[in-house]
């Protein structure tokens, strides 16, 4: 009954409605992992020397910081650090952060606040230094009961007069930093002149002193100061003059041993 939809002669396909059942393919069971051994002595040297190339080879940091804070040694800013700021953060710089620290020192400010630092940093050296040495005298005059050794105690802590020495200190000490960051200039200039600058040759020495705030410590602490100190000038040298490691070490071996 009704009409149909459809014209004369139309014929309507028959359409097998059981979807087939589609098969997943089992995957092979993977092989398990073999462990591997460890590189022998060699592979590990060469790997790490060739970590090293890619670390010198590669984008060095630009001098200038992008991030707001002025360029150069944060003692160079007070105005921006403050006085105290500006001490603390070269220190703590220089001893625990010293690439990044020294990679950043370059720059074209005026050298007078590094000598600056240099000269008080050995002030401190010379005060912790007499206040120890003279401990130490007046121990021996206590305890010695020879004339000549008491004698000779006398005559060396009536020698060591603190405004004398106050006075003398910083003009030996800027002595010391120029005819230090001379040699070191002439080195590096020998083993490679095309990086060599003097100004932050001299940068690099008076800001490398920060570990002698460790002459407080006694006994130990004018060794331990010595060691940082040289540790500190040789890699201050390799990331402020963007040096390779081997040219540093064929620049400043020779001057170490001479020292030494």
């Amino acid at each position: 009954e009704g009409d149909d939809p459809l014209p004369p002669g139309a014929e309507i396909p028959q359409f097998n409605r059981e979807e087939p059942v589609e098969t997943k393919e089992e995957k092979p069971a993977a092989a398990p992992e073999r462990p591997q051994h460890p590189k022998s002595l060699w592979e590990r040297w060469q790997s790490m020397r060739e970590h090293v190339r890619q670390y010198d080879e590669g984008q060095e940091e630009p001098a200038s910081r992008n991030d707001g804070r002025p360029d150069g040694a944060p003692w160079e800013s007070p105005e921006y650090y403050g006085f105290w700021g500006s001490f603390s953060r070269t220190l703590l710089g220089v001893l625990f952060h010293a690439p990044d620290f020294f990679r950043h020192v370059r720059c074209n400010f005026s050298l007078v606040r590094p000598i600056v630092f240099y000269v008080l940093l050995s002030l401190f050296q010379m005060l912790a230094s007499r206040l120890w040495s003279m401990k130490a005298l007046q121990e021996l005059t206590m305890t010695a009961t020879d004339p000549k050794t008491l004698a000779m105690a006398e005559a060396l802590m009536k020698s060591m007069n603190l405004p004398l020495m106050l006075l003398v200190t910083p003009f030996f000490s800027i002595f010391q930093a120029v005819i230090l960051a001379g040699l070191y200039h002439l080195m590096i200039r020998m083993v490679q002149p095309d990086r060599a600058d003097f100004s932050t040759t001299l940068r690099v020495v008076c800001y490398s002193a920060a570990p002698l705030v460790f002459c407080i410590v006694p006994m130990v602490g004018s060794l331990i100061a010595s060691v940082w100190f040289v540790a500190a000038a040789f890699i201050g040298c390799k990331f402020a003059l963007n040096l390779s490691w081997s040219r540093t070490v064929l620049a400043l071996l020779p001057l170490y041993i001479l020292e030494f």
